[in-house]
């Protein structure tokens, strides 16, 4: 096995290898059927429960295409998807921004909750998100990827305002700006958080109809999770060989504080080359680059590696830990550059790289916890994008 780069080192062929990189700017995918997902109706719905990391979901990855940037708008519905598993050719999306025309001018049934105003920050705090007002609203509802089943509490952020899912789901934001980009984000008990990218008006186009801006998202479970002592260096494994690997005593708090105690670590991995990997893929195929450009970017593969206290509280590290990607068939470039996905931003940024191993896969070092992928930026990206 390879040696993990020392944090802050580059290789000489770091470079050499990102300006030889070159990406097709087409995707061809085999049929999604190869996915072997579970077929589900909203009349029998099964609760996934997460036991242990090593837990499999029981999945075909299809690792001999490559997803392109082709891909980077994702604009389909992902609640019909569960009611038709099969996919398109195309690369299709979580997201389902439904106008009242295409609802034969019918908005959704949808139960209001209440706006939640981010709480004031206290003393050395970071200051909370200000909710931008404005006179549009957003309507949805949150379900699992797994069965399908509506979730409940659900928190659900535009612009900083917030609130939560109802008991069937639902959720609705109301006086809230609009915006072109605007950022949703989801977190779950139970599930790792995530991101989608939508337009928010307040008509829907060329007419005086109140749009619903409708979004309906799946999210998806962790796939195990482990307790231990943070005296103890642990390597944290997914069935699908995906791995973090944390050393001893490196964990702190929100506020930077050394914490010493139990700990427990949830962990997910995704295919990118799945429907069900491109579904839970957060924000679009693009980022910010070490240069601070936007560049479209090929995704390998995407980790989710959160960490707690005995109170449910967030934890970090303070040190360097490493993260390792399975191998694809496809990918053989030496060095390949790693990426975080910043929530607020709702932008994935550029930091570090992970190193070809002997077996195919990558390892590389990350500097915080949160929700990473293995991208390859597209260096010369001619022809059209859906959007």
């Amino acid at each position: 096995e390879k040696e993990v780069p020392q944090k802050g080192q580059l290789t000489q062929n770091h470079e050499k290898e990102k300006e030889q990189t070159k990406v097709a700017q087409t995707t061809n995918l085999d049929k999604e059927t190869t996915d072997k997902e579970p077929k589900v109706t909203k009349e029998k719905v099964t609760e996934n429960t997460v036991t242990e990391i090593s837990e499999d979901k029981d999945e075909k990855s299809i690792d001999t295409n490559e997803v392109t940037a082709e891909s980077a708008n994702k604009n389909s519905s992902a609640e019909e998807a569960f009611e038709s598993p099969a996919q398109s050719e195309e690369d299709t999306t979580k997201t389902e921004q439904v106008s009242a025309e295409e609802e034969s001018g019918k908005e959704p049934t949808v139960s209001e909750s209440t706006d939640i105003e981010p709480e004031a920050s206290i003393g050395d705090e970071k200051p909370a998100e200000i909710c931008h007002r404005g006179p549009a609203r957003v309507t949805g509802k949150v379900f699992a990827y797994s069965g399908g089943k509506p979730l409940a509490n659900v928190k659900v952020s535009i612009g900083g305002c917030e609130t939560v899912t109802d008991e069937n789901g639902l959720y609705t934001l109301t006086n809230i700006a609009e915006d072109d980009k605007a950022v949703v984000t989801f977190t779950g008990e139970g599930y790792y958080k995530n991101s989608a990218i939508i337009q928010v008006r307040q008509y829907v186009n060329g007419t005086k109809e109140i749009s619903p801006n409708y979004l309906g998202y799946p999210l998806d479970s962790y796939d195990g999770q482990e307790s231990y002592d943070s005296r103890n260096a642990k390597v944290l494994v997914t069935a699908k060989g995906a791995s973090v690997e944390i050393p001893a005593d490196v964990y702190v708090d929100s506020e930077g504080n050394a914490y010493e105690g139990a700990v427990t670590a949830d962990l997910a991995y995704e295919d990118i080359f799945t429907s069900k990997g491109r579904y839970e893929f957060p924000g679009s195929y693009e980022g910010i680059d070490a240069n601070g450009e936007k560049r479209l970017f090929t995704s390998y593969g995407m980790v989710v590696v959160d960490l707690k206290d005995t109170q449910g509280n967030a934890l970090d590290v303070v040190d360097p830990i490493i993260i390792k990607f399975p191998a694809v068939s496809k990918l053989k470039a030496e060095t390949v550059p790693l990426w975080y996905y910043d929530y607020k931003e709702g932008m994935w940024m550029e930091e570090g790289y992970a190193i070809r191993q002997d077996d195919g896969s990558y390892k590389g070092e990350i500097t915080h916890t949160g929700t990473w992928s293995l991208n390859v930026p597209v260096e010369e990206a001619p022809g059209i994008y859906k959007g």
